[in-house]
C-alpha cells in the first residue's frame, strides 16, 4: 500500500487519489491523460488511461466528462475536442453527431 509523509511528519498516510507514491518521500500525480480514483497506489501502472468522453489534465486531477459542445473519442486525452460546426456534441460525448437533415425529393 503506497504511504507518504506530509512535510514535517513522520506518521505515513496513504497515498491519495490521483497520485502514486514509489517511497514514502515521493507523491507524484498520475500524468495527462491518466487516473487513479482510489488511494495507496504505489507506481505509475496504477494509473489508467483516460476513457472516451472523459479528459484527465492530470496535476492531482481526476477525470472529467468533456462538456456539451465538445468530445473525447480517444482513450488517454487530456482535454476534450471542440464539436466541429454541423455537430453537435452532448454531456460526456465520444463522438459528434451529424445534424445536418438530409431531403429526399421523390
Amino acid at each position: 500500500m503506497g504511504t507518504v509523509c506530509k512535510e514535517k511528519s513522520i506518521i505515513p498516510m496513504q497515498c491519495p487519489s490521483h497520485y502514486y507514491c514509489p517511497s514514502p518521500m515521493l507523491q507524484i500525480p498520475c500524468p495527462s491523460g491518466t487516473y487513479f480514483s482510489g488511494n495507496g497506489a504505489t507506481s505509475i501502472d496504477a494509473c489508467f488511461q483516460c476513457l472516451q468522453g472523459f479528459f484527465c489534465p492530470g496535476n492531482g486531477e481526476g477525470a472529467s466528462p468533456c462538456q456539451a459542445g465538445s468530445y473525447s473519442d480517444k482513450f488517454g486525452n487530456s482535454k476534450c475536442n471542440d464539436c466541429p460546426a454541423g455537430y453537435s456534441c452532448s454531456f460526456g460525448a465520444s463522438l459528434p453527431h451529424n445534424t445536418s437533415v438530409i431531403l429526399f425529393i421523390i
